[in-house]
């Protein structure tokens, strides 16, 4: 899932793209039978990361509240993905901020695609229609994403009414996790803060932000979208090998009956 510009580096060029995923075909990665209502929490990988989204994925925010100044359309990669030029000039966690992918991470560009391969190092589990997966930004301790598992799913309301439910159902188990775990791990843990937005990554997802007692007064009663993104995705608040422990609570609780 991209939830950022990403900057690529290529031919001696660096080219700021936004990965804009287009829905698969009906034939495309089907999904395993038997297995879409089965929690699997994922053990702690190398999780360490050179780059982050705000999660743009960005796990990690999508930016939804970024203006974005499209000025071409480039063709790379699979045909289910186009990546687009933008200009930079957002502000906020929504602004782009720039990422090398290497070789070794390729899932960014199709989040979930990679998530259904077993290739993306974020997964915490395999929920209801879902997969739970931790920010690449962790400014927010414990920040996470619940990504749609069929990238064909635009809205909420595209998901039949029983689906719909399950999705909600796996936002709110993946949120307990998280405060739970988030809770037992700094006590100036506050609340948690929820987000379905998807104006700029058109497949469904859902932010799931802990708020803490500890942020500056300024931004403690704001949405985390107004923190300024040189901060909030920069390379000290990257999801690194120091938030192993708290990820392991995340997926203990996750894998808790």
């Amino acid at each position: 899932m991209n939830f950022c510009r990403l900057g690529l580096v290529g031919a001696g060029a660096l080219v700021r793209l936004l990965v804009a995923d287009v829905p698969d075909g009906p034939g495309d990665r089907e999904e395993e039978t038997g297995d879409q209502h089965v929690r699997r929490p994922v053990t702690t990988a190398a999780v360490s990361q050179a780059g982050q989204h705000g999660q743009g994925e960005g796990h990690g925010g999508e930016h939804e509240e970024a203006e974005q100044h499209v000025t071409s359309m480039v063709d790379a990669g699979p045909a289910s993905h186009r990546f687009s030029a933008s200009a930079v000039g957002s502000s906020g966690p929504g602004a782009c901020f720039m990422a090398r992918v290497s070789e070794s991470e390729h899932w960014r560009l199709d989040r979930i695609g990679s998530a259904r391969a077993g290739t993306n190092p974020t997964v915490l589990a395999k929920l209801p229609q879902s997969y739970a997966v931790i920010g690449d930004t962790q400014y927010l301790p414990g920040y996470c994403v619940l990504l749609v598992d069929d990238p064909r799913i635009d809205r909420l309301t595209d998901l039949p009414k029983r689906a719909r439910l399950e999705f909600l159902d796996s936002m709110d188990t993946l949120g307990q996790a998280v405060e739970t775990a988030c809770r037992d791990a700094d006590p100036g843990f506050r609340r948690m803060n929820y987000e379905i937005l998807g104006n700029t990554d058109a497949y469904l997802h859902a932010h799931l932000f802990p708020r803490y007692e500890w942020e500056p007064p300024t931004h403690v009663g704001r949405p985390v979208w107004l923190y300024d993104p040189r901060e909030f995705y920069g390379p000290e608040a990257a999801l690194s090998a120091r938030h192993d422990e708290l990820r392991d609570r995340i997926v203990t609780e996750l894998a808790a009956p």
